[in-house]
């Protein structure tokens, strides 16, 4: 077997890296996990990252565009009227939310690593760029005039974090199902439709 390419072996070390921070944790995986999990030895891995927070922003940049990428990719040939329903759904794909626990623990982590703040900064503006384009497609489809995307994505994205907060947390009171129930009321809302007495929340 060919030794691999140096590209090729950095593409492992991150790949391997964003395997171990979905299994564990943003904080809790170390240099000695990946390069045991990839059994060789930390120099190599150091001939490729300068250090371990140059390896956590690349893994965790690369893992959220890729992210993102998959969803818009996915949004760009489907009609309006399937836009909201595919966006809720592809965001609850993950039922273990481990995707929702790495993009928060970057925000955490964030606050103490420059590089990896950057990192979140411009997911962040992506991912809002992604809502707001949603919603200037379903606005149009329904003849909405002076429609105020950029805030009603900003609204959005905060209550998408707020639950994916809670469920990860795994509080009894919400479930996977009704969260997707109140993000999808939430965008039922900011277009000005009336919220389906089929969609209603259970009464507690």
């Amino acid at each position: 077997m060919p030794r691999p390419t140096a590209r090729e072996r950095r593409d492992q070390i991150i790949e391997t890296a964003c395997e171990l921070f979905l299994e564990k944790g943003l904080a809790n995986v170390s240099t000695r996990d990946v390069t045991t999990r990839l059994n060789m030895g930390s120099g190599l891995l150091h001939h490729h990252f300068v250090n371990w927070q140059a390896l956590r922003a690349e893994t965790v940049d690369a893992f959220v565009h890729s992210e993102i990428t998959d969803l818009e990719q996915r949004l760009s040939c489907l009609p309006a009227d399937l836009l909201v329903e595919t966006f809720v759904d592809w965001m609850a794909q993950d039922d273990e939310h481990k995707h929702w626990n790495l993009w928060l623990n970057a925000i955490v982590e964030g606050r103490q690593d420059a590089a990896l703040e950057e990192v979140m900064k411009s997911a962040y503006a992506r991912w809002h760029k992604c809502i707001a384009a949603l919603l200037v497609r379903v606005s149009e489809a329904r003849g909405l005039k002076n429609f105020q995307s950029e805030a009603a994505a900003w609204r959005l994205s905060a209550l998408i974090d707020g639950l994916a907060g809670i469920l990860v947390t795994r509080t009894r009171g919400l479930t996977l199902d009704e969260a997707k129930k109140l993000i999808i009321a939430q965008f039922e809302m900011e277009l000005g439709y009336r919220q389906r007495k089929s969609e209603a929340l259970p009464a507690s």
